[in-house]
């Protein structure tokens, strides 16, 4: 195929002619030929002139005519489009991308327009989720294992999760009051769950 464009680059036909014979002689098969079009075996959506080869233009090219819009994730940065990750964005004072370490939570998002990291999770979720945690310690070897003060603190944790879980699951039984805070596992306690994850794997 052959596909021939004006002086402006404006797509005009594609002929079905091998582009090796059509430079041959582009008048013989297609006698509206002027010496200013140009001709090539790739249809181009956005085409552009290179050195007098024409070829399509670069996602940058686009943006600097304003045929493309960039997206959350998407920045101009010397000469070129990047795509950030989420935890990034472009510091304009410093001309730099700037990474953002990941807070820990059960469902952070990254908010792009603020440049910050954001726990998403409801604190039903929350709930669940140190519930899942830390439920699999709850078995007579496990506990035996920890102790009986590591042991009474577990249990002790996971009742007071289950019942907020409960509360927080039943919005009916919520009055007008904060919820309990949030039991924190000690430092100890963590250290054993992260010993008990490691054995397993």
């Amino acid at each position: 195929m052959t596909h021939i464009y004006n002086e402006k680059l404006k797509h005009l036909i594609s002929l079905n002619y091998d582009y090796e014979d059509f430079k041959t002689n582009p008048s013989l098969y297609y006698p509206d030929w002027k010496t200013e079009y140009c001709a090539s075996p790739t249809k181009y959506e956005y085409p552009i002139l290179d050195n007098e080869v024409i070829r399509e233009m670069t996602t940058y090219e686009k943006y600097k005519k304003g045929l493309y819009t960039l997206t959350k994730q998407e920045v101009e940065l010397n000469g070129e489009i990047v795509r950030l990750n989420p935890g990034q964005y472009l510091d304009v004072s410093s001309n730099s991308i700037i990474t953002v370490e990941k807070i820990e939570g059960v469902r952070v998002e990254w908010n792009w327009d603020n440049h910050i990291w954001e726990e998403l999770a409801t604190d039903l979720e929350k709930v669940q989720a140190q519930i899942n945690e830390y439920s699999e310690l709850d078995t007579p070897s496990t506990l035996k294992e920890m102790g009986t003060e590591l042991a009474n603190e577990c249990m002790n944790m996971l009742i007071k999760l289950r019942n907020m879980a409960y509360t927080l699951g039943n919005p009916a039984t919520i009055e007008d009051r904060d919820l309990p805070i949030f039991p924190k596992p000690s430092e100890k306690l963590k250290a054993f769950k992260e010993k008990f994850n490691s054995i397993r794997k």
